[in-house]
C-alpha cells in the first residue's frame, strides 16, 4: 500500500500543471480532532498528506481533478484487496438469536418495509427532517442502549455479517449524530466507524446481495465523514460505483429485501445526489484539512479562514446545484 500511494503522488508531483497544493510530511500547526489519535487503515496516507492547503494567492474551488485521478486508481484495489480481512466470516446463525433481534430493529427502523407506518421516503428521516428534534427523540427511546454498547465494544461480533455489519456502521456514524447532536460525542465513535466501513468494503459486504441500493449507500457515510482526503476520495469513487450499478446492472439488487424499497433509478439518483455533497465535503478538506463546522463542538480554534468560510456558508459545505 505504501508504494502504491508513494506512485500515486509521484504522478501528482510530476504532472507540469502546479497544483494549487501544498503537501507536506510535517505536522499542520491545526490541532487534529480526537479521532486521528486512532491507528486507521489508510493511516499511511498522512504522511504524504498531512497538510492540503490553498496557497493564499491560489483561486478557490481548488482544482482537484488531478490529485483525484492519482489516487482514483489506487484506492478502489486497496479497499477491495482480498488481503484486506483477517477474520473468517461468520454465517448469522453463529450471532445470538438476541443480537440477530437487535440487527433486524436497527435496520427496521432506518430502512423501513413499505407495509410500515414509517414515511414511505425513508431519506426524509436521514437527512434534514421537517421535525429533526422527533426523530431524535425516537432513537433516543429506541437505540441510546445499542449505541453505547456498540461504542463500548460490545456488539463487535455483529461484523462478522454484511447486515450485521451495516446496522453496526449506523450504530456509530449515524444515530450519535441524533443522539449528541453539537456535542463532541457526535463523532467519538467515527474512527471506529470508519474502520469498519473500510473492513466491509474490503470484504464487499456492500455488495451483498442481502442489501438494496440504498442500504448499501451506508457503508461509505463514514468516508465521508473522515477528515482524511484519500477516505474522501474513496467514499467519491464508490458513490459513483453504486449509482452506476444501479443503473447497469439492477439484477443484482433484485434478490434484497423489500426495505426501503424505492425505485433502482431513484436509488441512483439518491447516489449521483450524494456524490456531490460527498464532493463539497472533499474540498472542505482539501481546503482546510479538517471540517471547520466541528471546530466549536471539538473545542478547536478556526482560523481566520475557517471564521470567513463558516460565515459565508453556515453549513460548513458549499453543495453544487445539480443540472
Amino acid at each position: 500500500m505504501r508504494a502504491a500511494l508513494d506512485q500515486a503522488f509521484a504522478r501528482v508531483r510530476r504532472h507540469p500543471a502546479p497544483l494549487p497544493l501544498l503537501l507536506r510530511r510535517h505536522h499542520h500547526h491545526h490541532p487534529h480532532p480526537p479521532q486521528d489519535s486512532y491507528v486507521r487503515p489508510f493511516a499511511v496516507s498522512r504522511r504524504h498528506v498531512h497538510v492540503l492547503s490553498c496557497r493564499r494567492r491560489s483561486p478557490w474551488p481548488i482544482k482537484v481533478l488531478q490529485l483525484q485521478s492519482a489516487l482514483q486508481g489506487v484506492v478502489s484495489p486497496l479497499f477491495y484487496s482480498t488481503n484486506a480481512t483477517s477474520s473468517p466470516q461468520k454465517t448469522t446463525a453463529q450471532i445470538s438469536m438476541e443480537h440477530q433481534s437487535d440487527i433486524a430493529r436497527v435496520l427496521d427502523y432506518w430502512f423501513p418495509p413499505p407495509s410500515s407506518s414509517s414515511p414511505s421516503n425513508p431519506t426524509e428521516k436521514w437527512f434534514r427532517p421537517p421535525q429533526p428534534e422527533l426523530v431524535d427523540s425516537e432513537i433516543r427511546a429506541q437505540f441510546s442502549s445499542l449505541v453505547e454498547q456498540a461504542r463500548n465494544d460490545s456488539l463487535d461480533s455483529w461484523a462478522s455479517t454484511p447486515l450485521g455489519s451495516l446496522a453496526l456502521i449506523i450504530l456509530l456514524d449515524q444515530f450519535p449524530r441524533n443522539l449528541y447532536r453539537g456535542s463532541a460525542l457526535s463523532f467519538s465513535s467515527d474512527a471506529k466507524a470508519l474502520d469498519l466501513s473500510v473492513a466491509s468494503v474490503a470484504r464487499e459486504f456492500d455488495r451483498s446481495p442481502d442489501l438494496t441500493p440504498l442500504m448499501a449507500l451506508f457503508f461509505y457515510m463514514p468516508l465521508m465523514h473522515a477528515e482524511t482526503l484519500v477516505h474522501q476520495v474513496a467514499g467519491i469513487s464508490l458513490l459513483e460505483n453504486l449509482a452506476a450499478r444501479c443503473l447497469g446492472d439492477s439484477a443484482s439488487f433484485a434478490s434484497a429485501p423489500p426495505r426501503a424499497a424505492v425505485a433502482v433509478e431513484e436509488a441512483a439518483s439518491f447516489a449521483r445526489n450524494s456524490c456531490e455533497f460527498a464532493k463539497a465535503h472533499r474540498d472542505v478538506i482539501l481546503r482546510f484539512g479538517r471540517f471547520p463546522s466541528r471546530n466549536h463542538a471539538l473545542g478547536r480554534e478556526s482560523t481566520p479562514d475557517e471564521v470567513e468560510f463558516l460565515r459565508q456558508n453556515p453549513g460548513g459545505f458549499i453543495v453544487s446545484k445539480q443540472k
